[in-house]
């Protein structure tokens, strides 16, 4: 168990799809970004995953960015190294790192817009261990990452 986040991209909104859903299948749009079925029945749900995974765009299961923010130890270590710092990163300590196997949540784009300042913040933050070091700056640009991903996309980071 670990902690993933994701944007989605945001290619069905923009009608930006290689090949047009099946209207069958009542694609929506839920508030993280992600685009499900609202069939309740199992062969268009199927479909739909099929055509999500494969031939909706580009983006393989309409996921523009993904990363392996680490397993429970790791993000443990992460927190550890910020330890101290927590009202000066409250988005990265409380909302990102605050447990190594959170899910289904998070953060919405005026949360990403703020996080850019705690990013800066993060790259100015060093630690004299080299393993921790490594570990911190490889989140520092999986988050960087994410964090422009949503802002171009306007879809928040899911956890």
């Amino acid at each position: 168990m670990g902690l993933d986040a994701v944007v989605c991209c945001n290619c069905v909104e923009s009608s930006r799809v290689r090949v047009p859903p099946n209207p069958a299948w009542g694609i929506i749009v839920e508030d993280n970004g992600s685009v499900e079925c609202s069939s309740e029945e199992l062969e268009m749900q199927m479909a739909f995953d099929r055509w999500r995974m494969d031939e909706a765009c580009e983006h393989e299961d309409c996921v523009l960015v993904y990363h392996c923010i680490g397993n429970a130890q790791r993000v443990n270590l992460l927190r550890e190294s910020l330890q101290g710092l927590n009202g000066t990163l409250p988005i990265i300590l409380d909302e990102v790192l605050y447990s190594g196997t959170h899910c289904g949540d998070w953060l919405d784009i005026p949360t990403v817009e703020n996080l850019q300042h705690e990013l800066c913040i993060l790259a100015d933050i060093h630690c004299s261990d080299e393993q921790d070091e490594a570990r911190l700056r490889n989140f520092e640009s999986q988050m960087c990452e994410l964090m422009h991903a949503a802002l171009k996309e306007k879809n928040p980071i899911l956890f």
